[in-house]
């Protein structure tokens, strides 16, 4: 069984198409998905519970604490963990999982971006042609909102200092040859939609 841990704060007007892509497609019992809503305020809880998966609460909102609290809860391997704004379909899921079952080093495989940027300013749009085209862009597992890990990978990210919630020091946790990123897979992501607000949007994911 593959498990999906996605940490969610106060996601409730973005969650449920997250977990319609996500389930879309799958055969039942196929995935345990396990939303951690954290310090919500809204509909959050709610929302995840009218898609049939599993959901844990706590009042601190952390996006630290909520991947600790679903990391103990998931049940299976390999894990992903998904950014609760973005949206993944099944297909890329499976595609993820089937990239790491294959023989080799291989620990951790994110998917490929596909960043919405029609209608937005032409800054908006220059920042993200030249970011996507730096090498470290290109290859690192950030900035994708999914992560996928085995079993090993698991324990080499449980053993990092407490900044599970930073995907580049995830990313930097597996070396050239243990992680991939799948050309299958895709995670749309959103980016900012004014250039005032872009470049605080985007350190916030690396890019989103």
């Amino acid at each position: 069984m593959t498990s999906v841990v996605i940490p969610a704060h106060n996601e409730a007007p973005v969650l449920g198409r997250l977990l319609s892509g996500l389930l879309g497609d799958a055969r039942p019992g196929e995935f345990d998905v396990v939303v951690v809503a954290n310090g919500c305020t809204d509909e959050t809880e709610s929302v995840a519970r009218a898609h049939g998966v599993r959901v844990l609460s706590t009042p601190v909102a952390s996006k630290r604490e909520a991947l600790r609290l679903g990391d103990r809860a998931a049940r299976g391997f390999p894990r992903l963990y998904v950014d609760a704004d973005l949206t993944v379909s099944t297909a890329s899921v499976r595609a993820l999982v089937a990239r790491l079952g294959d023989p080799g080093p291989l620990l951790a495989a994110a998917p490929e971006r596909d960043l919405a940027l029609a209608g937005r300013p032409w800054t908006v749009r220059a920042y993200y042609a030249i970011w996507t085209r730096l090498p470290h862009v290109r290859t690192g597992l950030f900035g994708r909102g999914v992560i996928a890990v085995t079993e090993a990978g698991n324990d080499r990210i449980r053993a990092l200092p407490p900044v599970m919630a930073d995907d580049l020091a995830a990313s930097l946790a597996f070396g050239e040859d243990e992680r991939v990123v799948v050309a299958e897979a895709r995670a749309g992501i959103q980016t900012p939609a004014r250039s005032p607000t872009c470049c605080a949007g985007v350190s916030a994911r690396r890019p989103a």
